[in-house]
């Protein structure tokens, strides 16, 4: 795994942590409970475990990482990597799909 894989992977993580966190202190709210009573490693365990069993909400924190690090919102050093990331990723991909296209040609013959 890349740094620029690590980067991306951990800042959406973040982001839905702090997201589904926000949600629980919402929660907690409107049931017309005070935050001060619950210990804040409890509502960021219940995010936690929330993350954990909704992989449909990884993916979407992690496109919104990526735009967000393209962006350069979480640093120009993980903005930079990243970018090379994706375009040695591109350049891996066309060069598989034209070894593809040679092998399916020849077998034409």
């Amino acid at each position: 795994m890349s740094a620029a894989d690590i980067r991306v992977t951990s800042a959406a993580k973040v982001l839905a942590q702090l997201g589904l966190a926000n949600m629980v202190k919402d929660h907690i709210r409107r049931r017309g409970e005070k935050l001060s009573a619950y210990k804040s490693a409890e509502i960021t365990s219940w995010a936690r475990l929330y993350v954990e069993d909704h992989p449909a909400l990884q993916q979407q924190c992690l496109e919104e990482a990526k735009k967000m690090i393209l962006a350069g919102r979480l640093g120009k050093r993980a903005q930079k990597a990243l970018r090379a990331k994706l375009s040695s990723d591109a350049q891996a991909s066309s060069s598989c799909f034209d070894k593809t296209i040679s092998v399916q040609m020849s077998d034409a013959k």
